[in-house]
């Protein structure tokens, strides 16, 4: 074994390092699976490993490609990886054997990562704790009495122990920028139809999209430049990007319009910490050369939020009836955690209809979003509202969905509007509260324009770097 320590180091310069036999890609999956025994024990971040595979693929030879040998890890929901499980974090899903591998899976393999193991989610990704009855919970690395955020936990989870430079994630509300906030890592959420779905052809009426959490900004941009694109018949369409996402990171953007704002649309007001985590961002930015205005959201929601869960539904129920068409019965009892259950019998009483006016309305409200957005070059406000409470706060063995779903909303109010107008948006790391926990800045742009946000984050990371592990 190599006496480098590959933590020290991100995705781009272990992959630099096997290029130049200083370390081979044997070695590196040595260490991974090493830093899974030690780095992950109490956090919990990682499911499953399965290394014996990734060596078999290290022997028949790897792509030729910029991550070529860097060991890699995807969350255990959506993406298919054929011969391994895909559990939504559900029991019902415990042994739900993948068929096929997903197009966005093909494209980290032709790029030379080496998929070894699954990272911990939320059931079904319906919340930001991947506190669920199939593993132990997923804890913060930072405060392990503390919820890592989610949906994506286990990625932000073990990017932060220094498990993986890098984490394949997902984002239908926020699943990719509030786990990042909760840890203290950066998350990229891509345009909509940036990346494909394919073979499937939406998720969450397209309101959902896939991409990594990082250490750094530069392996972030890195990997989207080898997997963005679409496939002839994808529903949504993104304009190619006028530069490398790799080019953008790297150099300075040109003095912007930056609209900030800490009062989220429905009214809610960040915790103080956080506050004066943005604000000492707002400071960070007008140093360099950027200039800030006040802002306040004019996009109505009401609509939306009384709404959005029949899309959530209704995409719950059809992977559950099609597990439940393979099965031949019902989840059991102990199968479903019961907020799963109390969508999954709201998504079997709903009509087309319903879905229909939901989809209208998103749309609507996209509109909207996009709107007030477009008058910036880019919009800055928190994350989450509050810094991430201790676990059983947003359960989802909660009996009273209410009572959940408002918790959540109290919780994160800033990350939907990207979600819902397709807009990239990420989390920016801006260092520890008084106690010790991380606070994150959210910033979102026009659709397309991932290249901007890039150049403001490598902007950033240079300016003031942030605090890598706890």
């Amino acid at each position: 074994m190599s006496h480098i320590d590959l933590s020290k180091f991100d995705a781009t310069e272990i992959a630099r390092l096997i290029r130049t036999h200083e370390v081979t890609a044997s070695e590196a999956l040595d260490w991974a699976v090493d830093a899974v025994d030690s780095r992950d024990e109490g956090v919990n971040a990682v499911w499953d490993t399965f290394p014996e595979r990734a060596r078999k693929e290290i022997e028949r030879g790897l792509p030729v490609g910029p991550f070529s040998g860097v060991p890699f890890m995807i969350k255990d929901l959506g993406l298919r990886l054929e011969g391994v499980p895909t559990t939504c974090g559900s029991r019902f899903f415990a042994d739900d054997n993948s068929k096929y591998s997903s197009e966005l899976v093909k494209r980290y393999q032709s790029a030379g990562l080496v998929i070894f193991g699954k990272t911990a989610t939320s059931e079904f990704g319906l919340g930001p704790s991947a506190d669920t009855d199939l593993y132990p919970r997923t804890n913060n690395p930072w405060n392990r009495l503390r919820i890592a955020g989610g949906s994506s936990s286990g990625s932000a989870a073990a990017v932060a122990s220094g498990t993986l430079p890098i984490v394949h994630a997902s984002d239908g509300g926020g699943s990719i920028r509030i786990p990042a906030a909760c840890c203290g890592v950066f998350g990229m959420k891509p345009s909509r139809g940036r990346i494909t779905y394919a073979p499937i052809a939406e998720s969450w009426s397209g309101m959902s999209t896939q991409h990594a959490i990082s250490r750094t900004v530069r392996d972030n941009a890195a990997l989207l430049d080898v997997t963005h694109g679409g496939l002839p018949g994808d529903p949504y369409f993104c304009p190619p990007p006028p530069c490398s996402f790799v080019d953008a990171a790297a150099h300075d953007p040109h003095p912007l319009l930056i609209g900030f704002h800490l009062t989220s649309a429905d009214g809610i007001d960040p915790e103080p910490s956080i506050r004066d985590g943005v604000l000492r961002m707002v400071t960070l930015l007008e140093g360099l050369g950027h200039h800030l205005m006040e802002t306040r959201p004019d996009f109505d929601l009401s609509e939306v939020a009384l709404l959005y869960g029949t899309i959530t539904a209704s995409t719950i129920t059809m992977m559950i009836e099609d597990r439940v068409n393979r099965l031949g019965r019902e989840p059991r009892q102990d199968e479903l955690l019961e907020v799963t259950r109390q969508i999954y019998s709201i998504g079997l009483r709903k009509r087309a209809v319903d879905l229909a006016r939901t989809r209208e309305a998103c749309f609507t409200a996209a509109r909207e979003i996009a709107a007030f957005t477009e008058r910036f070059d880019v919009i800055l406000c928190p994350t989450i509202a509050q810094l991430p409470p201790k676990h059983g706060a947003l359960d989802m063995r909660n009996e009273s969905l209410t009572e959940y779903m408002s918790a959540i909303f109290r919780f994160a109010p800033y990350t939907a509007p990207a979600s819902l107008a397709g807009q990239p948006a990420m989390n920016v790391p801006v260092g520890l509260s008084s106690d010790g926990l991380p606070l994150g800045a959210h910033f979102s742009a026009a659709f397309g324009y991932e290249h901007l946000l890039y150049s403001l984050a490598g902007q950033i990371e240079r300016a003031q770097p942030w605090v890598h592990l706890p």
